[in-house]
């Protein structure tokens, strides 16, 4: 019954429900991450690396659990303990020198790159641009709920791109968290692989509502371990939703009745940016992390 009511979090949210029936396939590479950690979970790395490199191939943004799966990996497969007794972080990276991390990848990133092979054989240089290199010089100046959204309206009203510089700014603080919390928080990969999605998109230059689908899929895996009343529940949520509605408020005003309401959905897009770091902090500190058996070696 607790497993149904927390699986309901994600198959009866109105905003997976809203967002599933207006065409977006994301249900699919959610489904695959999930395969992942199925498969991670017992010790089968050769179904899992293929699930993974599947999984990128269908939507990149599952690349940023590559260097957790394979510090949990080696962690597994060379200490064989859980997750209260992780070795150091030093111990941690030595071990991604290990064979079984080593061919985690090898067979990932070797599916990965065969598929877009066959794919770019098929379908030539579009394929290409609109499924990977489009997302290295995206510039998106309609409204969305990114940091980074105001300054990009701008310059395309100034007829001009963004400089160099921001796109630069924009991805370093994302690639530097998520790096930090891939090292920290790899022992638990339902809890790590929630906050890396989560961080994804809150500091992605281009953040909209699909990408929620990402992260509240996830949802299920950590409700269980996050010990807190149901007022503090509620306050989160509350935290969450209020900058979001106040966003759709002025994004509605500017769509259908023609305001400009630009610099408040940008201060909106900010307000909503703070509340869900504040979320997440608040998730941290009532996560009970759960002491995961050591798995069997030579399953896979």
């Amino acid at each position: 019954a607790r497993a149904l009511m927390y699986a309901s979090t994600f198959l009866f949210n109105p905003i997976i429900v809203n967002v599933s029936t207006r065409g977006n396939a994301d249900g699919l590479p959610v489904f695959l991450v999930v395969c992942t950690l199925f498969f991670l979970a017992r010790a089968q790395y050769t179904r899992a690396a293929l699930m993974h490199g599947l999984g990128v191939h269908t939507k990149i943004y599952p690349v940023v659990f590559s260097l957790a799966f394979v510090l949990a990996i080696a962690v597994q497969t060379k200490f064989q303990q859980g997750a209260r007794q992780t070795p150091s972080i030093g111990a941690a990276i030595r071990a991604l020198f290990t064979w079984q991390p080593i061919r985690f990848g090898l067979i990932s990133g070797g599916f990965f790159f065969a598929l877009t092979a066959l794919c770019y054989h098929l379908y030539g240089y579009t394929f290409l641009y609109e499924t990977y290199l489009y997302h290295f010089v995206r510039t998106d100046n309609r409204h969305n709920l990114s940091v980074y959204f105001y300054d990009m309206y701008l310059s395309m009203a100034a007829q001009s791109e963004p400089s160099v510089l921001l796109k630069v700014l924009a991805f370093i603080p994302q690639l530097a968290v998520i790096v930090v919390t891939s090292v920290l928080t790899y022992s638990d990969l339902g809890l790590c692989t929630f906050l890396l999605t989560y961080i994804f998109v809150i500091f992605n230059k281009v953040c909209t509502v699909q990408y929620f689908v990402w992260y509240l899929a996830l949802l299920p895996l950590i409700l269980p371990w996050c010990k807190m009343r149901w007022t503090q529940a509620l306050g989160l949520v509350l935290a969450w939703a209020i900058p979001l509605l106040a966003w759709f408020w002025f994004a509605y005003r500017l769509e259908f009745l023609g305001e400009n309401t630009f610099l408040m959905i940008w201060l909106c897009g900010l307000a909503f940016f703070a509340s869900n770091v504040w979320v997440l902090v608040q998730v941290m500190q009532v996560y009970a992390w759960p002491l995961v058996p050591a798995v069997k070696q030579g399953v896979d």
